[in-house]
């Protein structure tokens, strides 16, 4: 997620990996279909989505990942 929390996250595996932030970024989005991290408001979208249209959505998981599955 491009998110402050995302972003130490990054920082903590470029230093365990001993390359740089922006290689460490390149990683990661390499393994998301969409070529990007996600941000706030594409977890935003989907709440919206909820409150409004999906009354009969119950007890599911909704993976908002971009299409990297994990």
């Amino acid at each position: 997620m491009h998110t402050d929390m995302g972003a130490a996250e990054l920082e903590m595996l470029s230093d365990a990996s001993d390359t740089s932030v922006e290689d460490a970024t390149q990683a990661a989005v390499s393994g998301i279909p969409l070529g990007r991290l996600g941000t706030a408001d594409d977890v935003a979208e989907v709440v919206a989505w909820l409150v409004s249209s999906a009354a009969y959505v119950t007890g599911t998981i909704i993976p908002i990942d971009g299409g990297s599955g994990r």
